[in-house]
């Protein structure tokens, strides 16, 4: 079976806006807090991170970042479904021929594949 490559690169960089007319919408927001999370997470460890942190180093206002994720399991949330979501795309097609504990295999290390970019605020 062909492995296609795994993306499991952070999200590309959005800017984030300030003004009432060209806010930032969900996924841009949710996008650089993830990024700027997991990064904290890898460098300082989640003791002691807080959602000022976050939007800080995301270069979000607090308000923007708390109008979508009012804490960080919610940022978890929203990084699980990225995970999810890069797995789907770059997974192998289902080859039922295949035995189920195969096709599984293959989807875990597509799963670790795309958890690699962020094993330091894994670990930590």
């Amino acid at each position: 079976m062909a492995k296609k490559p795994v993306s499991g690169k952070p999200a590309k960089k959005k800017k984030a806006t300030s003004g009432a007319s060209a806010q930032p919408d969900r996924e841009t927001v949710l996008d650089l807090a993830v990024d700027a999370m997991m990064k904290l997470a890898g460098q300082l460890g989640w003791r002691g991170l807080t959602q000022a942190d976050i939007a800080a180093e995301a270069g979000l206002e607090l308000s923007q970042l708390t109008r979508f994720a009012a804490s960080r399991n919610d940022l978890l949330t929203h990084f699980m479904r990225r995970i999810d979501s890069i797995v789907v795309e770059n997974g192998p097609d289902a080859d039922l021929t295949e035995p189920v504990k195969d096709r599984l295999f293959d989807i875990v290390m597509q799963r670790f594949d795309a958890l690699q970019p962020w094993r330091d605020a894994i670990r930590a």
